[in-house]
């Protein structure tokens, strides 16, 4: 078959575009890969999200008691030692629970540490540091003297520290204050909430004695008669206390993320020195020194929340150089990257300096508004109460109107010499109510021109001989097919 020039060549065109296209497509790829899927829902091994751990290491972190003292105002509930509070998971809510399996942490190979002993706890289970007995030498709370001293209109006497060794304990709770919503613990000594005065109770004192009800650890303590001194020994050694809670917690957390994320570490105050990992993809090698800095570090100091967020914003915007000693290395590889930062903390920021903006020198103002602790920035908090009250709302609805307005039209002989219209010229009516039409006479003269009796013009170019007499009233105008515009005028000479 016969191919003609011009298929020919087409062919050759596109073979030629086709071979093009494909060396292009080989010299992007060779620059970088398009994404097959989008960015933003892809999974993490296409662009790897960023995960900050951002510690509270603030000096409240060594305490083993929850929420706060009436000391540290704030909380009215008192853990004190003599308190029924310290002792029972119902009040404080680090210590120990006999519903909870309390696990211990794990490593950074994923490896578990190993169950605390009943007879040689780890004060520190971590470090494997310190020994206990925990059959007779178990001490439930601080073994600071605490001097007497007025908070929130209530008098703390003077009490000494849990310096008495004995068989470790714990007080189960049978009263009604079960509900998270009945454990109020922002009301006073004085005030006459049950829960707060239950837990405030001294020993052998009402409220307290008859709800409260003390349990020595043994092989047949626990629920159901079960043997619980293991439990309580890993409570003891990995969850104590915040710091530990929040090392065992944190690292079990942890473990089964991969190096399909990246993964950093900072901590608040650096109390254990360069406590800063830069992100980077988990892997094994980053996973052992995350888990090195999370395990080292050490409660004490404030708790400037507010410039540990500031640090970790400025580190994702690639302001820092370093941070707790530490080369920052910039954490933003992808403009579509994902970024996170998980603040762990026990309270309230208490700190005195302004936090900053991405510049770094822009106070980063009150950026939640109203609302109250901790969300709050700082900026003052108004309440405003508003009373019920009825509006009354008016709606008015535009109601659309059609006006019709008809039009007739009569097509009048007038004249005998007017005998034929001009197409599509029609005719009008003057204000007296006399009928004029458009014909194919055009004449200056009043000879071929249609005329109402009494001598009258009955159409007139409107621009012949540059006059523009005024027209009847009411009488408007009529375009011919020429185009040629003609009006009923008061006028009654020709050439107008």
């Amino acid at each position: 078959m016969k191919t003609s020039g011009f298929n020919g060549r087409h062919r050759m065109l596109r073979n030629v575009l086709a071979a093009a296209t494909l060396l292009s497509m080989n010299l992007y790829a060779a620059i970088t890969d398009v994404a097959q899927v989008p960015l933003v829902s892809s999974s993490s091994t296409a662009v790897l999200p960023n995960v900050l751990f951002a510690l509270d290491d603030s000096g409240s972190m060594s305490w083993s008691h929850m929420p706060d003292d009436l000391a540290d105002g704030g909380s009215s509930v008192d853990f004190y030692y003599g308190f029924y509070g310290l002792r029972s998971s119902q009040c404080n809510g680090v210590y120990y629970d006999p519903t909870i399996t309390y696990a211990p942490p794990v490593r950074a190979d994923a490896t578990v540490f190993p169950n605390a002993s009943f007879t040689a706890a780890w004060t520190d289970g971590i470090a494997a540091s310190g020994s206990v007995n925990l059959s007779t030498s178990f001490r439930a709370g601080d073994t600071s003297t605490w001097a007497s001293q007025t908070q929130l209109g209530y008098t703390i006497p003077a009490r000494s520290g849990d310096t008495i060794g004995a068989p470790a304990y714990y007080y189960t709770y049978t009263g009604a204050q079960t509900g998270e919503a009945r454990k109020k613990y922002q009301f006073a000594k004085t005030s006459t909430n049950t829960f707060t005065l239950e837990c405030s109770s001294d020993f052998g004192v009402a409220p307290g004695n008859a709800v409260f009800t003390k349990v020595v650890v043994s092989a047949v303590s626990g629920p159901g008669l079960t043997d619980e001194r293991q439990n309580f020994a890993n409570w003891y050694s990995y969850y104590r206390n915040r710091m530990l809670t929040m090392k065992t917690a944190a690292g079990r957390a942890f473990r089964s993320l991969d190096d399909r994320y990246r993964v950093g570490y900072m901590s608040m105050n650096n109390n254990a020195g360069t406590q800063f990992l830069n992100l980077g993809a988990f892997n094994a090698t980053q996973k052992t020194s995350w888990y090195a800095k999370l395990y080292a570090a050490s409660p004490s100091n404030s708790t400037p929340l507010r410039n540990m967020l500031q640090n970790a914003g400025r580190l994702y915007a690639g302001k820092l150089s370093t941070l707790n000693g530490v080369t920052v290395v910039d954490p933003i590889q992808y403009s579509c990257q994902q970024n996170f930062t998980i603040l762990s903390t026990d309270g309230y920021w208490n700190q005195t300096t302004t936090p900053k903006q991405v510049d770094g020198t822009t106070d980063i103002g009150n950026q939640d508004g109203t609302a109250p602790r901790p969300f709050n920035d700082g900026g003052n908090l108004i309440q405003t109460t508003m009373t019920d009250s009825t509006t009354v709302v008016r709606r008015e609805t535009d109601i659309v109107r059609t006006n019709t307005i008809q039009w007739t039209r009569t097509n009048n002989t007038i004249g005998g010499a007017c005998s034929t219209s001009t197409s599509g010229g029609g005719c009008i009516t003057d204000g007296g109510g006399r009928d004029w039409c458009m014909y194919t006479s055009n004449v200056v003269s009043n000879t071929g021109n249609c005329l109402q009796p009494g001598g009258s013009l009955a159409f007139s170019c409107r621009t012949r001989n540059g006059g523009t007499p005024a027209s009847t009233g009411g009488v408007g105008c009529k375009t011919d097919v020429g185009g040629q515009q003609w009006c009923v005028f008061n006028a009654t000479s020709s050439g107008t």
